[in-house]
């Protein structure tokens, strides 16, 4: 046991570490999906779990979360989000949810005039509502500057009002907010 904990510790303190660093993020998939990137960096370890989509016609997911639903979440919304690089602005737009209850999402990343070095670029999500949580995973660029890799957000349950709060799944990251514009 006390060489798990010693193993646990360096493990963070490496990951501490990198988090002082200019770091542009590398995609840490949702459930079952496995990135594919193109990068030249060693592939992700695949993460196994379950993925129900909703039932035809539905937009909406039920759990241990409560009722969460893809269809109210149509619209631009805006906000930030915090990786290795640093805080970085973000920009949603959530597309109408389909007869399955998923819908498209485009992620729009940009610099903060408190994080200038921050990068430019952009790529498309699915989102869906799986288990009282709203999952959005990383499908493909649209604009990918040097260095960055997609990565995909999770939030518990239903937003409230026009403010949609989640977890950027990211080993170098930490949490996004947006709101509704």
């Amino acid at each position: 046991m006390p060489v798990r904990l010693l193993i646990s510790a360096a493990a963070v303190l490496v990951l501490v570490a990198g988090c002082a660093k200019s770091v542009q993020g590398t995609a840490l998939p949702a459930d079952d999906v496995v990135a594919t990137t193109g990068s030249s960096r060693p592939s992700l370890p695949r993460v196994t779990g379950s993925r129900t989509p909703p039932s035809s016609g539905s937009t909406s997911a039920s759990g241990d979360g409560g009722s969460v639903s893809v269809s109210a979440l149509q619209g631009h919304w805006e906000g930030t989000y915090i990786c290795g690089q640093g805080e970085t602005g973000l920009k949603l737009d959530i597309g109408a949810a389909d007869t399955i209850g998923t819908a498209e999402v485009t992620f729009t990343f940009f610099p903060l005039a408190s994080n200038p070095q921050a990068a430019s670029g952009s790529y498309v999500m699915k989102l869906s509502a799986t288990a009282g949580q709203l999952k959005f995973v990383q499908d493909h660029w649209v604009q990918r500057p040097n260095g960055y890799d997609m990565v995909d957000l999770l939030v518990q349950g239903q937003p409230e009002s026009d403010t949609m709060d989640g977890k950027v799944v990211n080993a170098s990251c930490s949490t996004f907010t947006v709101t509704r514009k």
